[in-house]
């Protein structure tokens, strides 16, 4: 509180010298500050609280930035391919993710509306070990539907840690099938693309995922080798391409993530660990989210939902509603109906088209 206000700064660098913490402790503290997170007071944002949790974390570590280049951002022309599809196809300026906190929660409810507890990232479902989370996935209910699915992985198929992917090795393919599938329209109705997480040995190719402290620039060539091979292939009249992240990285953000009517997936919430307490009714920090396909005007920007687009006074986007979005866009929906109460709750997008 003594020192001047830190300004966001456009020379964020492409390779980000530490990892910014995205924890759901740290995450709470830096969308409600210190005090307020020891207070359990989780009912005023003030995004204050990113630059004082990275310095109190790093300040005494001569390796690193002071705050973690927390508040440094990248301008247009130094990431021209997500730029690019931004401006050929529709960006979302208020889209969020699901947890506020790290990878594999967002993930959890990206596909299947639920963590089951979870609040951090760890591979056993309820820390048993050997135990995968055994909730129902949008996997399980496309094929319930008679339709397709894949996961295309890089070199890890992240989401092993849940059943339905474990359980169906058949559609856990490596990304060269999707390339192969794209060029002969042989793409399933629905299609999940994971990124590089280590180096290739093969190729040479280091992590493509975007996360600090991996190169931006190689997550810029999996975004352009992703849309060309869809964009050339038979398919892409028919095709929807949404990239999006599972959170926020721990990096700055001024937009307050809602925390007002979400409702938590399960009635009651089920207990949470190993952050013990968290009741699951508030949304994490927005995230960069993407769609591009043929049948979206150029320049489309998608903000708050149209009332027509929200199943409730309080829907929001977030990562699940590419849930509920898809299932109607596979017309699906009600045959299948929602996963969760959260995935009901959110907002849907095809009104773009």
């Amino acid at each position: 509180p003594n020192t001047p206000d830190i300004a966001v700064s456009d020379d964020a660098p492409f390779i980000n010298a530490c990892d910014p913490n995205h924890g759901t402790l740290a995450t709470a503290e830096k969308i409600f500050g210190q005090k307020a997170t020891a207070d359990r007071n989780f009912t005023t944002p003030t995004m204050q609280g990113f630059v004082d949790y990275e310095h109190r974390a790093h300040h005494a570590d001569p390796h690193f930035d002071d705050f973690c280049d927390v508040v440094n951002m990248f301008t247009p022309d130094r990431l021209p391919v997500i730029t690019a599809l931004a401006q050929e196809f529709a960006l979302f300026d208020r889209f969020f993710c699901s947890h506020p906190g790290p990878t594999w929660p967002n993930r959890m409810y990206a596909l299947s509306g639920t963590t089951l507890g979870s609040t951090e990232t760890g591979p056993w479902f309820q820390n048993i070990p050997g135990q995968l989370f055994p909730q129902r996935t949008i996997f399980d209910q496309v094929a319930e539907a008679n339709l397709t699915w894949r996961n295309y992985y890089n070199d890890t198929p992240w989401e092993l840690f849940m059943e339905s992917v474990a359980h169906h090795p058949d559609n856990t393919r490596p990304l060269e099938d999707f390339f192969q599938d794209a060029a002969s329209g042989d793409l399933p109705s629905f299609a999940w693309i994971n990124p590089l997480l280590g180096i290739n040995i093969t190729s040479g190719i280091g992590s493509n995922d975007q996360h600090p402290d991996h190169d931006m620039r190689a997550g810029e060539q999996l975004y352009k080798a992703v849309y060309e091979a869809l964009r050339a292939g038979p398919s892409w009249n028919d095709t929807l391409f949404i990239l999006t992240f599972d959170e926020h990285g721990g990096f700055y953000d001024h937009v307050m993530p809602p925390n007002v009517g979400v409702p938590s997936p399960e009635d009651p919430p089920t207990k949470s660990y190993p952050y013990k307490n968290f009741t699951f009714d508030r949304l994490g920090v927005r995230i960069p989210t993407l769609l591009a396909s043929p049948w979206i005007p150029k320049g489309t920007v998608l903000s708050a939902p149209p009332a027509s687009q929200k199943p409730t006074d309080t829907s929001e986007y977030e990562l699940t509603s590419i849930l509920s979005t898809a299932r109607k866009l596979l017309g699906i929906d009600k045959e299948v109906g929602p996963l969760t109460r959260r995935d009901a709750w959110s907002a849907t997008f095809e009104h773009v088209f």
